[in-house]
């Protein structure tokens, strides 16, 4: 009778937010588990364990959902979610999930899914094919829904990205990833999707730390994260393309070359409350962009500009605290850009043209 109360209450999204939701309730309260090595599945490292993994998954597809474990140990292989399923470790640093190597041909994923919706990803590490061909991923989900990809390591897609939700046109949204770890991955996490959820994760060594992109990265919510780009050449701790709505709030950037960079259209998207310390370049940088709210930051030892607004009309910058040893603290080229309140102190001047 509540659940009833509730949808009535709810309309559009918010409808299938609330059915997802309870969705996943059900199957985390009843949910059968299925272990990899009761199908044949060796995590010796050695091995290739697809065939036997896509049986424990499909088993548990065909039981109506359910947890696919894998104990401790390390299983090379191409993993493919279906929906309603749950792959699991014993912990990040107990189960790890190798990527295959590359044929050369196609791209490589270690964990992959496709229209797939109420998967929940967690407790192991993902270790990508770190070759230089074409464009791996640790774990990829394409055009799906209800995703969630917690308590994860992802390491060495040195060529690629780490986690990555995208073909988001009709399908793809109400994903998150929280409380997990990528390194050494050209892209760290990477949004293209609809209202996702990015809180709690550390992300190191990676040339774009978090990527909202391209086509929909509508309403996100990226929180609470810790970025350290450990000085990489061309870095950017987060950065957002044709991003909309967005919320980027209370993140720790640190070591990028430019922390927070909103470009190529991005509009009404919120940076507030962040800690970016230590760029190279921009502390944070508009350009291209729309009606973007600057507030409250707090820039630390950017060697370039520590806040810098170009062709981005609308944009509001107020109550941001800015110290460095650069050329100016405040750079606004934008018209209809609005500057005030702000703190600047340690530059050669505090505002430039």
């Amino acid at each position: 009778m509540e659940d009833e109360t509730l949808l009535r209450c709810a309309s559009g999204g918010a409808v299938r937010r609330i059915l997802l939701a309870l969705t996943l309730l059900a199957t985390s309260a009843g949910a059968r588990t299925f272990e990899v090595t009761a199908y044949g599945a060796k995590g010796d490292g050695r091995a290739d364990d697809s065939a036997a993994i896509e049986k424990t998954i499909a088993a548990a597809a065909e039981a109506g959902g359910g947890v696919v474990l894998f104990p401790t140990g390390r299983y090379k292989a191409r993993v493919v979610a279906r929906t309603g399923v749950t792959l699991a470790g014993e912990g990040a640093y107990a189960s790890f999930i190798e990527a295959l190597p590359s044929d050369g041909k196609t791209a490589s994923y270690a964990i992959f899914g496709k229209e797939v919706s109420g998967v929940t990803v967690r407790d192991l590490t993902v270790i990508a094919d770190g070759a230089q061909v074409f464009w791996p991923a640790g774990i990829r989900f394409a055009a799906s829904s209800g995703v969630r990809v917690t308590g994860v390591t992802v390491r060495d897609s040195t060529n690629g990205q780490g986690i990555v939700f995208d073909e988001a046109p009709g399908f793809g949204s109400d994903n998150s990833v929280t409380d997990s770890t990528v390194r050494d991955s050209e892209q760290g996490i990477v949004i293209d999707n609809e209202n996702v959820r990015v809180s709690g994760n550390f992300v190191e060594n990676c040339k774009y730390g978090i990527s909202l992109e391209y086509a929909t990265p509508h309403a996100a919510v990226v929180t609470g994260n810790i970025v350290d780009a450990k000085g990489r050449e061309g870095s950017f701790g987060i950065v957002g393309s044709a991003a909309d709505h967005a919320v980027i709030s209370a993140n720790n950037i640190r070591g990028a070359w430019i922390g927070i960079y909103l470009k190529e259209k991005s509009n009404r998207v919120s940076v507030t409350g962040n800690l970016v310390s230590g760029s190279f370049g921009h502390g944070i940088k508009l350009e291209d962009a729309s009606s973007i709210s600057v507030k409250d930051n707090l820039i630390e030892a950017a060697k370039g500009v520590g806040i810098g607004v170009e062709r981005s009309p609308g944009s509001h910058v107020a109550g941001n605290r800015v110290t460095g040893a650069g050329r100016c603290g405040i750079r606004a080229s934008a018209d209809d850009a609005v500057v005030a309140g702000n703190s600047v102190s340690g530059y050669a001047k505090e505002t430039c043209e």
